[in-house]
This record gives C-alpha cells, sequence and structure tokens, in this order.
C-alpha cells in the first residue's frame, strides 16, 4: 500500500492574485516521485470552510498531513 500525504496551502486574498503558500507547493511538487501518493489541496482563506474541507480531507485517513500557511478566523 503507498504512503499517502496530504499538503495544503490556501487561495489568495485581500487585494494578492497569488498566495506564497500555494506557489511553494506547487514548485515543491513539480518533480515528485510516484511513490508517495501526494493529494494537494487549495483552501479558501475563511476559517469556517477551512475546518470543514479539512476535516472532510482528514477522514481520507492520509498517512501525513502537511498544512502550509496560516488563516484567521477574522477572515
Amino acid at each position: 500500500m503507498p504512503y499517502r500525504v496530504l499538503i495544503t496551502a490556501f487561495e489568495p486574498f485581500g487585494s494578492w492574485t497569488t498566495n506564497a503558500s500555494w506557489l511553494a507547493l506547487v514548485e515543491l511538487t513539480r518533480d515528485l516521485p510516484s511513490d508517495p501518493q501526494v493529494t494537494t489541496r487549495l483552501y479558501p482563506v475563511d476559517f469556517a470552510k477551512v475546518r470543514d474541507r479539512l476535516t472532510q480531507d482528514l477522514a481520507q485517513n492520509y498517512d501525513v498531513a502537511i498544512r502550509r500557511g496560516r488563516v484567521s478566523e477574522r477572515w
């Protein structure tokens, strides 16, 4: 059974057109081998939406979850 990894990042917020967490994730995953199996997610910058989506993703029983970036409850 392949090792499964979830890596998350965030969409742009405010007046920004990109988010550094997503740009870093794209670069990180550009030339990965097929094992481990890596799944990426681009999350909205909204605490309630992120919480729900992350809960759904973590229910998929990944071996490792790496969250890039940060979200504030005020967004």
